[in-house]
Formats: structure tokens, sequence, C-alpha cells
């Protein structure tokens, strides 16, 4: 895909905005920066909001990277629409290439998290075309890649990404980049059913994010170690990294992250014998929340325990009730795998014969470069 080429009445528009950095304001600039890895989104965004008064003296680049920090904390909020529409007024702007890139692959996880398909793939295709520009960005966009791939139901192309965008980490020392190649790696074996090998790779996220001082990342790890021992039946030992991820995610504010944690915390509950009280609360919680959000797959997630409780209770006609539920939620979230499956396809034909080799939609050819 062709990039967008922005028209003279916008340079001129800009005209009047400082060209140059504001060198005093810099240092709080890079700390909101570095706050939106490591803290709350909430304090991240009263940062932002405490500096507004002198938006105005930033450069355009500056203003720009404090719009990337706010919107992907809009995004931690849980207002994903809202920061999918951000992000689409602010890659319309003249972005810096590294950033413009950087945009993309968070607006892209941002809009697969809400199953806006055909955006998340026709912006990874867009995003390819900027590599040459910004290569220090390229392990960046593979973790993208491998992160869709294993959304359309293709783990080995996604562990195959993922491993080449840790092998281009590990030869730049970035720790964050680390963190987040492993987690690709993991989750990339967590959808391949190879549980042991995820759990491995959780772990080393782990260690990697805590270096890397990335809480929300931290948490995931736990939170995949916990699931993935709860896959091998060790259900004592995953309650307890369920419970450090929720009191993680938490604290960093990430609600998306705490749902899916209280979903694993009462299936160790029921499969263990433990709380059966605590785990029903969990999950009437959980239905409500994932009710609210239309998400069809969580939806007969947390049905089918329902029914796995009702039995452990001995109500087999509450049971029953329950897995008929679960049926209806998964045909609608067959549904759902079925649209995300068509525009992934559908993205791959339109870019099929593009200058980037159709990269973005089918992986086969992306530049070996990257």
């Amino acid at each position: 895909m062709h990039r967008q080429r922005f028209i003279a009445v916008l340079w001129l528009a800009l005209a009047g905005l400082p060209a140059f950095a504001n060198d005093a304001l810099e240092p709080e600039v890079a700390a909101i920066e570095r706050l939106g890895i490591s803290a709350n989104w909430r304090e991240t965004t009263a940062r932002i909001k405490a500096l507004s008064p002198q938006r105005d003296s930033l450069s355009r680049e500056q203003r720009q990277r404090l719009d990337f920090v706010r919107l992907r904390a809009l995004a931690l909020s849980g207002d994903e629409t809202g920061a999918i529409a951000g992000f689409a007024v602010l890659l319309q702007e003249p972005l810096p290439a590294a950033l413009r890139v950087r945009t993309y692959s968070t607006a892209i996880n941002v809009a697969a998290n809400v199953e806006q398909w055909v955006r998340a793939f026709t912006w990874l295709d867009e995003a390819l075309s900027y590599l040459d520009e910004a290569p220090e960005e390229s392990a960046r966009l593979l973790g993208v890649a491998s992160y869709l791939h294993t959304l359309v139901g293709e783990p080995g192309k996604a562990r195959e990404l993922a491993l080449r965008e840790l092998d281009l980490v590990d030869k730049s020392g970035d720790e964050h980049a680390r963190c987040v190649a492993l987690s690709d790696i993991a989750m990339a074996e967590d959808y391949s059913h190879q549980y042991r090998e995820g759990e491995r790779w959780h772990r080393r996220q782990i260690d990697a994010c805590m270096r890397a001082g990335n809480t929300i990342f931290t948490a995931n790890g736990k939170y995949g170690v916990g699931k993935a021992l709860a896959a091998q039946g060790r259900h004592a030992e995953a309650l307890e990294w369920a419970s450090q991820a929720m009191a993680e995610f938490g604290k960093a504010g990430y609600a998306a992250g705490e749902w899916s944690t209280r979903l694993m915390l009462a299936g160790s509950l029921i499969e263990s014998g433990g709380d059966l009280e605590r785990a029903d609360r969990l999950l009437a919680d959980t239905l409500r929340y994932y009710r609210g959000q239309k998400a069809d797959t969580a939806i007969a997630d947390t049905e089918n325990l329902l029914a796995r409780l009702a039995e452990k209770r001995g109500d087999l006609a509450e049971a029953l009730a329950h897995y008929k539920r679960a049926t209806e939620a998964t045909a609608s979230a067959e549904t759902d795998a079925r649209e995300r499956r068509l525009a992934y396809l559908q993205v791959q034909f339109d870019t099929a014969g593009s200058g980037c080799c159709g990269a973005a939609s089918a992986g086969c050819c992306w530049p070996p470069s990257c």
C-alpha cells in the first residue's frame, strides 16, 4: 500500500508552530514517555494534563510524542474505541518515521483487541512501507505481525516471526523490546497448546520485563505462567501466580488484564476444589463484564466454567443451562473468527502486488533485513 502524501496546505497550517524541540521541557516530555511504560495510566495522564498549559511551547514532534503516550493510556483505561479514533488522526500528521511505526504498532494491537480486523491488517500493511526509514522499529513490527498471525490461527508463523523479533532485539540490547518479544513467543506457544514451552517463555518474559520496568508485561507474564500451569493440571501453583498477576494488573490500572485473570483464577479454584463461593462471585462479575463488552469467546469460557461449577455442586440442570449458553456464545465467536480470517485474506489479496510484496498480509515475504 502506498504511503499517504500530505498536502501543502497541511504544511502551511503547521508553519507557525515551533519547529525545534523545547530544550527546557524536553526532560518532562521524556519522563512522561518513560512513565507511560512503568506507571499506572492515571499517573501518566495526570502528568500530561499538568503539562498542557505549556503545550503551545512544545515543538510539533514533542506534542506528537505526548499524544502517542496519551492515546496508549486511553487504550489501557478501557476506551479502545476512543484510542483508535485518536491514533487514526495522529497517523494523518507528518510524523517522524520511527514514531510513525511505533504509533502504527500500538494502534494495530488496540484495533485487534476490539476485533477491528480490517483496520488492523490495513494499518500493518501501511506500516511496512516505512521500515526502510525506521529500521530500528523492525523488531516492533515483527512483533505486531506475530500477534496478528496468532489471532488468525497461524501460531506456527507467529512463532517464527516472534523468534526473528527476538533475534533482532537480542542484538540491540534493548531490554524493553526483549520483554515484548518474549511475550510474543510465549503467546504463540500458548495458542499452539504447547503449555510447557509457553510456561518456559513466560518465565523468561517475567525476568526481562522486570528488568525493563514494564509493569503490565510483567503481570502478563505471571498470568501466562498461571494459565500454562492450570492447563497442565497444576492448579495450586496456578492460583498463586494468578493472585500475583491480578494484583499487579490492578496496580497498573489495566482492567482487561484483571478480568482475564479473574477468569483463570476462578477456573483453578473450581478444578482444585477450592473456595467455590469465591469462584461463583468471580464468574458472576466476569460474565457481566464480558457481556457488556460483547466478547463472545470470553463469554463462552465463562459459561463453561459456570457449568463446571454447577457440576461440582451436583446441579446438573444448572450445568446444562450454562453449557447451552456456552454453545451459543461459541457459535458467535466462530463467526467472529471467520470474519477475522476473511479480513486477513482480504488484505493479503489487496496487497499481493504492492511494492512491499504483501508482507503484512501473509508474513511470507517479509524482507530478510527485518
